[in-house]
């Protein structure tokens, strides 16, 4: 809640409260708009099954895309592998 002028006004994302005068106050508006601006709005993150989430994969990247993911996968597999057959 800002004091501007004798008036109140509330910044429902900020929790500044100021009680000097008009110049301090324009200052610290100026401070919270650019504050706001900065901070984009996030979209919540929408939940997918993973049939979801493989064609979505496959739209972007296509074959070749999943033959690449599909040799760093088998590549990360032998190395877990190597690492626990050596503890």
């Amino acid at each position: 809640m800002f004091k501007i002028n004798g008036q109140a006004e509330h910044y429902p994302r900020s929790n500044i409260l100021v009680y000097s005068g008009a110049r301090h106050n324009r200052i610290i508006l100026i401070i919270v708009r650019v504050y706001r601006l900065s901070k984009p709005e996030v979209p919540p993150e929408v939940k997918r099954t993973l049939a979801q989430g493989f064609f979505d994969f496959m739209k972007s990247f296509g074959i070749i895309g999943l033959a690449i993911a599909f040799v760093i996968g088998q590549a990360a597999s032998r190395l877990v592998t190597a690492f626990v057959n050596d503890i």
